[in-house]
């Protein structure tokens, strides 16, 4: 009777092979994992970079509206109906012959 002792090494093959099939599923899971907290990282990245552009936006549109109304005033400053305005507002000034009624 002799006993074989081949089939001991075939059942060792086999079990490094489960082991490198865990090993590689470990690795992979890894790597899922790693990509998904990189994609959540920049999308939460790119939401307050989206969310910065919008007040940007907003703070421009305000300077763009003041300087036009600055930029009204200043071409109207040397009318005839600047001066009488400023005239009438800030210095209580009056055309002859007008009389001023206070409330």
């Amino acid at each position: 009777m002799s006993v074989r002792k081949r089939a001991q090494p075939v059942v060792q093959v086999r079990r490094s092979g489960v082991l490198t099939k865990v090993f590689i599923g470990l690795l992979v899971l890894s790597l899922l994992y790693v990509a998904a907290t990189l994609f959540i990282r920049q999308s939460e990245q790119m939401d307050r970079v989206l969310e910065r552009q919008q007040e940007i936006r907003k703070e421009l549109d305000k300077a763009e509206a003041a300087y036009r109304e600055t930029s009204d005033l200043y071409e109207s400053m040397g009318s005839d109906a600047f001066i009488e305005r400023i005239a009438r507002e800030k210095l209580n000034m009056l055309r002859p012959g007008e009389i001023l009624f206070v409330d």
